[in-house]
């Protein structure tokens, strides 16, 4: 697997529906001391890319989108630990396509693939398991992938923590916007008549769904997960998932809100005494 990858979907694929889907978890030792954890340094994240399209939207442009939405994801991220009261050690990045991986040698690029996969089974398990018991439960996992050497190569600074964040965003193109907007405006509308009309003369109805519903939402999305990680005993103090359908990664408040939804359940440290 190739880590922060831009892909290309074609509109045959199924986009995200629903609403919006919080998972979280957190270790006993985060929720009794979080002040431990206070220095927080954040591995660059994997950022991918893929839009539901039948045309308006080349390879590149999604790179373009990509490579800004990437940024602004790690910055804002960046500001929202703080926020919360916790110290950043060094900056935020974010790797979005084969151009950035292109900077790091094999052995670095195993690593990271070795940790991104343990996360996307770790999610995998966590939301197979949401519901099978009390999430308010104190969670334990350690990390089995190799944290610290990974640590060493991309040059990430010593800190009490590591923040590992895999982010992927689904894009609407402009044709696909254009499409369901016309849609909306004729289509459904003609739709939502001719089933009421089946229904005032006794016909039957094309769809069991409510009227409201005729009408299609944006296939947008933005889903994001998180693993902060005791870099020395491995032990994942928190983990949580977010997925947003609708979110427009190109808007910057849609941003912003997802990732404050991604560190919600990071306690919030008071401001020492005597200081601001």
């Amino acid at each position: 697997m190739a880590a922060g990858t831009v892909m290309w979907l074609t509109a045959s694929c199924t986009a995200p529906a629903g609403h919006l889907q919080i998972t979280a978890r957190r270790s006993e030792s985060l929720q009794v001391n979080p002040a431990a954890y206070k220095r927080l340094a954040i591995v660059p994240l994997w950022f991918t890319t893929s839009a539901y399209s039948n045309g308006g939207l080349d390879s590149s442009e999604l790179a373009q989108i990509a490579n800004v939405a990437g940024q602004k994801t790690a910055v804002c991220l960046a500001a929202t630990i703080t926020n919360r009261g916790y110290q950043l050690a060094g900056g935020a990045r974010a790797l979005c396509s084969e151009e950035d991986l292109a900077t790091l040698d094999p052995e670095t690029r195993q690593l990271l693939d070795a940790v991104r996969v343990e996360l996307g089974w770790l999610t995998q398990s966590v939301r197979a398991t949401a519901n099978a018991g009390s999430q308010e439960l104190p969670f334990r996992y350690k990390l089995k992938a190799p944290l610290l050497p990974l640590q060493k190569k991309l040059g990430v600074p010593q800190a009490d923590a590591l923040v590992l964040v895999d982010s992927t965003v689904f894009v609407e193109t402009s044709t696909g916007r254009g499409k369901r907007l016309l849609w909306n405006w004729t289509g459904a509308p003609l739709a939502t008549v001719a089933n009421q009309t089946k229904a005032l003369f006794g016909g039957p109805s094309d769809t069991n769904a409510p009227a409201r519903r005729a009408a299609s939402g944006s296939p947008a999305a933005i889903e994001h997960t998180i693993a902060i990680v005791d870099p020395y005993t491995q032990d994942v103090l928190l983990w949580t998932s977010v997925l947003t359908p609708g979110a427009d990664v190109r808007d910057p408040a849609d941003v912003r809100v997802t990732v404050f939804d991604l560190l919600s359940a990071l306690p919030l440290l008071e401001p020492a005494a005597g200081k601001p």
